[in-house]
């Protein structure tokens, strides 16, 4: 029993002090990250209409997906330290800039560079724990990093709640806050190499996991796009359709909630119910999947996230609702600290946020469409949205195994 208790102190312990200190970071940025998911609500506040609204949101999404790609790009030029204080630095002045104007074009403006800096910082803060952890760390570092983002992504809603109908100012100055404060935080992350900078001593290279010699950082290999990269875009097609998955739980999963006459008080215990177990449970399935073929979890997150709403198919009742929010929790919990460390693996030594930011954009672009495409399926048929769902959980499936093979999750492990 006392070495069950001891167990997360252990596993704290292993964590090592960058990485804390970057997930910290992370956690209470994540904790005001209000513009991005109360920018509807900001822009009603100040008293625009639906189409004013409709039209914000499409273009802070694609900001969103460009500062993805854009974000990885400069953190393998000029370091993923840099480039996290360049973009959190960026967020907070436009989120200073969106409180102290309220017109319509300000508000838009700054809404969409926000989620550009946002969006951009992503790939270099997960970038930074993949090249801190050692090869057998990294899938539960990612776990780690997770978990401080999804308990910052949970807290934040209650404090803006609170705080949207009492002073919007107030909101989105305590927002900005949060973004300089992680901006400062990175300052103290050791300093990393673009992919310019020439190798260290010692430092010629590895192994690409299809066995392909990686060059020395700085040369043509840690500079090469991931356009060139053909079995990475095919894997990040089959990320963007199991996002496209998981996001119909802001597509048509909430609509035919309505359609069937069930309250929102079960769709919210339901999204509840979900952060627990993500908090709960993120860690510990990153440390028990981490010596597997990559393929397995993969796989895995893909059938569950389909399957979860596939299941629909049976009709809409209790039971299944509650069985679709365990199936997509599951592929949620598999999905978030593995995908990262298959980029990771995949990419070289100078090109590891470039990799990091186009599996962001997939992942974006697929939670974009998916409730897009999920609503508008619904509009022919109710039991469309779960057709496709199971379909394209399916052919998730049929692009991760055969290319991912036997290849480890953790490079150096071969248990399957």
């Amino acid at each position: 029993m006392m070495s069950v208790l001891q167990a997360p102190g252990r596993y704290l312990r292993s964590v090592p002090p960058a990485i804390r200190l970057l997930s910290v970071g992370v956690f209470l940025n994540q904790l005001g990250a209000y513009v991005a998911v109360f920018l509807a609500l900001i822009l009603a506040v100040r008293g625009f209409d639906a189409r004013h609204i409709a039209l914000a949101l499409v273009l802070v999404s694609v900001f969103g997906i460009l500062g993805s790609s854009a974000g990885g790009v400069l953190a393998s030029r000029i370091g993923t330290r840099r480039t996290i204080v360049a973009t959190m630095a960026g967020s907070a002045f436009f989120t200073v800039f969106l409180a102290l104007n309220g017109s319509y074009l300000n508000t838009v403006v700054c809404a969409c560079f926000i989620a550009f800096f946002n969006r951009g910082c992503q790939p270099a803060s997960i970038a930074t724990v993949g090249e801190l952890a050692t090869a057998d760390q990294r899938v539960p570092m990612f776990g780690f990093y997770q978990l401080a983002l999804n308990l910052g992504a949970a807290a934040g809603p209650l404090i803006a709640g609170f705080l949207l109908t009492r002073s919007l100012v107030a909101l989105l100055l305590i927002d900005a806050a949060t973004s300089l404060g992680f901006a400062v935080a990175a300052l103290r992350l050791p300093r990393q190499k673009a992919a310019g900078a020439e190798p260290a001593r010692g430092e010629t290279g590895g192994e690409d996991t299809d066995g392909q010699r990686r060059g020395p950082r700085g040369s043509w290999w840690a500079r090469r796009t991931v356009l060139a990269d053909r079995r990475f875009l095919v894997l990040c097609v089959g990320f963007a359709l199991v996002a496209g998955c998981y996001g119909q739980q802001a597509g048509a999963f909430p609509l035919e909630l309505r359609a069937h006459h069930y309250s929102l008080e079960l769709l919210g215990g339901m999204f509840t119910a979900n952060a627990i177990a993500v908090i709960l449970f993120q860690v510990p399935v990153a440390i028990a999947v981490r010596r597997l073929q990559a393929r397995i979890p993969l796989a895995a997150a893909a059938a569950l996230m389909g399957g979860g709403y596939a299941i629909f198919l049976l009709g809409m009742s209790v039971p299944t609702i509650i069985a679709s929010v365990c199936l997509w929790t599951g592929g949620e919990l598999l999905m978030a600290p593995t995908a990262p460390a298959v980029a990771m693996n995949m990419s070289s030594a100078g090109a590891h946020g470039r990799y990091q930011g186009a599996l962001l954009v997939a992942r974006t672009t697929g939670q974009t469409l998916g409730p897009t495409a999920g609503v508008f399926a619904s509009s022919f048929s109710p039991a469309l949205p779960w057709w496709g769902c199971g379909l394209a959980g399916l052919a998730a499936i049929s692009i991760f195994v055969p290319l991912l093979g036997n290849v480890p999750l953790t490079p150096g492990t071969a248990r399957g």
